[in-house]
């Protein structure tokens, strides 16, 4: 955007947040007179603005879906704009994400996003079976827990964990918590632990 002459505004709580922690540990560097609040977009040509808005899972009330049905406060879909979701379909998001982008192409928006015809557009920031096994290495956690895991990937990280020797454990319909420490060794008491053929790890139940 900078090397175009483009200025650049975040919408979305979520995209502020993210940009703002990222500015502070030092992994961007936004020059000088490059960003603009949202609400001064008006006063420049569509074809010198960029916006980075958050809302690429379909989510009811994020920026993006509030754009695309012409609800949001400062952001305009408007015909000839360029959107691109720099996202990959979260299983159970379907309906709600190819709503919000039939929504963008009644607006007459050049849409891009995963649907094959494109190169990639999206990189994870989910770490990959190697970068679970440095942690585990590092950390020598008494359990691993995968949050928020369909049965095919906690499969999947199961077979990171044994070759790191870590339990596995599985939450059927139990909260898991840091604090207090009962809580947790309650959760833990009624966990699954993953069986394992290699040797156990000391702290191992069951």
């Amino acid at each position: 955007a900078w090397q175009h002459g483009r200025k650049v505004a975040f919408a979305g709580r979520s995209m502020n947040s993210s940009a703002e922690i990222a500015e502070d540990l030092g992994y961007i560097e936004i020059p000088e007179g490059l960003l603009i609040h949202p609400g001064e977009m008006k006063n420049f040509a569509p074809e010198k603005v960029c916006v980075l808005i958050s809302g690429t899972q379909g989510e009811p009330m994020s920026a993006l879906s509030r754009a695309a049905v012409d609800n949001h406060k400062h952001a305009k879909i408007e015909k000839g704009d360029t959107v691109m979701l720099s996202s990959r379909i979260i299983p159970g998001n379907e309906k709600a994400i190819y709503r919000m982008i039939d929504h963008l192409f009644r607006r007459e928006a050049h849409v891009i996003y995963d649907d094959g015809s494109y190169p990639p557009i999206h990189v994870s920031g989910h770490a990959s079976q190697e970068e679970l096994k440095l942690i585990i290495n590092l950390v020598k956690p008494r359990y691993f827990i995968p949050p928020r895991s369909s049965r095919r990937r906690t499969v999947s990280k199961t077979y990171s964990r044994k070759k790191a020797w870590v339990p596995l454990i599985t939450i059927a319909g139990a909260s898991v918590a840091r604090s207090p420490a009962r809580r947790m060794e309650s959760a833990v008491s009624t966990a699954i632990p993953c069986p394992s053929r290699h040797r156990r790890h000391p702290g191992a139940r069951g």
